[in-house]
């Protein structure tokens, strides 16, 4: 009987085991309203790393889904390729609405269209702030509770700084006219000013809200995202060579320059190329889109076109038939 070492082997192709993964991924999306979208698979050393991207509904927690989509897809690769699987990366590429949108249609939408609602702004936690503010506070709780300890406990005397910041006080205090004390006294009032400011207003600016279909839900998309997306729409413009885009909550600026072609159509191009990328976007508001376009040092206007003379006798036109046509004629 042949040993074992001698009958051969049987390698899988990565593949296969990558389709093996995405049905897997299917398998465990069954009756969620998610799919794949795409997988990817490595083999060395008989031991299998896969990864599979899919979209997720809203509904319910992603991370759980993940999860459980990773360990299905782990085991059934294991299990139908005989291969160690290292922890599969389950990456969540979209999100889907699976329900219908309890939310009345707007006036002037499209029937069955869901609304489309301002998300709004995601207001900052301001952790740089209160945690300066917090170790300041902190920072001059200790040292005064030390020397008053130092000095009621142990029968030592003050700490030198004690006494010079009381005897600053005393004679630049409030009620003492003195440009000492105005100074300190008007950092503090810029430095609340900053406080109230900073927790009146949302902040991170670099987010811009967009459009949701439900109340529920808040959505945010990143001001350098934007740019980036606007700046590759107008970089495929045919004669752009560089681009410049800023960003921001109610205005989008675009600076071009252009190596050849008509001014007047490469800026008609960008413009609607801006235009198209900031509808498709979804933002709870329309920024104002601002383009403005300047030739390079060698670019030179087009020439008008001017057709050239034909001989005398010539037919007008270059098509056979017509030829025919008019030398019949």
């Amino acid at each position: 009987m042949t040993g074992p070492a001698a009958r051969g082997t049987t390698e899988i192709a990565v593949r296969a085991v990558r389709r093996i993964a995405e049905q897997a991924a299917k398998e465990a999306l069954i009756g969620t309203g998610g799919r794949v979208l795409t997988g990817r698979a490595a083999v060395r050393d008989g031991q299998a790393s896969v990864s599979v991207e899919v979209a997720l509904p809203y509904e319910g927690s992603a991370d759980a889904r993940g999860e459980a989509v990773g360990r299905h897809v782990a085991d059934r690769t294991g299990q139908l390729t005989g291969m160690r699987v290292s922890a599969p990366r389950i990456r969540v590429g979209a999100l889907s609405l699976t329900g219908p949108v309890p939310a009345p249609a707007a006036a002037g939408a499209e029937p069955g269209a869901p609304t489309r609602r301002a998300s709004g702004r995601v207001w900052s936690e301001r952790r740089l702030p209160m945690a300066v503010l917090a170790a300041a506070v902190l920072a001059t709780a200790v040292l005064l509770l030390r020397d008053v300890v130092a000095v009621h406990f142990l029968h030592q005397g003050p700490a030198p700084w004690r006494t010079r910041v009381l005897t600053w006080l005393t004679a630049n205090g409030p009620g003492v006219p003195s440009d000492a004390g105005r100074v300190p006294g008007a950092v503090a009032v810029l430095a609340g000013a900053a406080l109230l400011l900073a927790a009146l207003t949302p902040g991170h600016r670099r987010l811009l809200a967009l459009a949701v279909p439900d109340r529920g839900v808040r959505a945010t998309l990143g001001r350098a995202s934007a740019a980036r997306l606007v700046r590759a729409a107008v970089m495929e413009v045919p004669g752009v060579v560089h681009t410049r885009v800023r960003s921001g909550r109610r205005r989008v600026r675009v600076r071009v320059r252009f190596a050849f072609g008509e001014r007047r159509a490469v800026e008609e191009a960008v413009e609607a190329s801006v235009r198209a990328v900031v509808a498709g976007l979804g933002l709870a508001g329309a920024p104002r889109c601002r383009v403005r376009i300047r030739p390079t040092a060698g670019w030179r206007p087009p020439a008008p076109f001017r057709p050239e003379p034909r001989p005398p006798g010539t037919p007008e036109t270059d098509d056979p038939k017509e030829r025919e046509h008019v030398g019949s004629a």
